[in-house]
């Protein structure tokens, strides 16, 4: 009987023993299979995040040209507005070439066809950020000795101003020379500009071809600059906004910092924590010993 109960117990044990490796086996191919597919999913996944460093490399070197672009305009503008003199060209097609070139011009202002475009602001003020008082641009027939009729703006005068017999001293007569710049692809500001009544001589915007029509000019705009300007004070001259919107360095300095920063954030996330294994750490289960 005892014999009997040995060899009962040595059964139990390797049978025990058959079913723990079997389980032991079972057990790790479950966990290795289901930690497979996560690991790869997750790689897959950081390294597409790289995407966003790399797209914001590229904005910021693509603004990097652009900056080098403005500047090459802008300095081509003051390099127009220093030169000296030229010729007027009452060629349409020619100004297109030299806008923002100055010009002496000899001739005889059309007072009594004046035009008054605005509201304006006074453009040191505009450039100082202050509101000063509003005011108007006053567009004045010129007709050169040449007997060709353009159009000058004159510069700026207040609201109190705007009739010509409350500036009469600036209501300069008989031949005069003055220095200008030449204008071109004058337009609308922006879209909430109102329209232009030529029929009321109402102007909110220079439209050469408009108030060339009007008072039986050139389509052809130039405006006075500050020498220009009568010894009274008023229409004020230089009132060209010489000037070009370049922001291209803040684009720089922001889509550099985004890829820098998205780049550190991926390695904290991704490379120097590392991945946990789910065989390995406290978070494993340990399986028991196989007696034998």
């Amino acid at each position: 009987r005892a014999a009997a109960r040995r060899t009962t117990t040595k059964k139990r044990r390797m049978l025990r023993s058959a079913v723990q490796r079997l389980g032991c086996r079972w057990t790790a191919s479950r966990l290795l299979s289901s930690a497979a597919q996560p690991a790869s999913t997750a790689t897959s996944a950081s390294y597409g995040l790289l995407a966003i460093p790399a797209i914001t490399f590229g904005l910021g070197t693509w603004q990097v040209y652009r900056l080098q672009w403005k500047t090459r305009l802008v300095e081509e503008l003051h390099a127009r507005v220093h030169a000296d003199p030229i010729e007027l060209p009452l060629d349409p097609e020619a100004l297109k070439t030299v806008e923002y070139r100055p010009v002496v011009l000899t001739g005889e202002f059309n007072h009594n066809q004046e035009m008054l475009v605005g509201p304006r602001t006074l453009l040191r003020d505009s450039f100082m950020g202050e509101a000063s008082e509003p005011g108007f641009h006053v567009v004045t027939p010129f007709t050169l000795s040449s007997g060709e009729k353009i159009l000058v703006n004159r510069g700026w005068v207040p609201h109190e101003k705007s009739h010509p017999e409350d500036r009469a001293d600036g209501q300069l007569a008989g031949t005069q020379t003055i220095r200008a710049l030449i204008r071109h692809g004058l337009k609308r500001t922006n879209t909430f500009t109102p329209d232009n009544k030529p029929s009321s001589n109402i102007w909110h915007w220079v439209d050469a071809k408009a108030m060339s029509q009007a008072v039986g000019a050139m389509p052809i705009v130039v405006d006075a600059t500050e020498a220009s300007t009568p010894n009274s004070g008023f229409p004020l001259g230089g009132q060209t906004i010489v000037t070009m919107r370049n922001e291209h360095l803040s684009y720089i300095v922001t889509w550099y910092s985004l890829s820098v920063f998205s780049l550190i954030l991926w390695y904290t996330q991704f490379r120097k924590r590392g991945r946990p294994s789910m065989l390995s750490g406290s978070g494993s289960r340990r399986l028991p010993p196989v007696r034998q």
